[in-house]
């Protein structure tokens, strides 16, 4: 899973694809 400051620069729906 990538660090939660790249999460933090991604659109909500790629975060969640990354999340499951």
């Amino acid at each position: 899973m990538p660090d939660i400051l790249t999460l933090d620069k991604l659109p909500d729906y790629l975060q969640e694809a990354l999340r499951n």
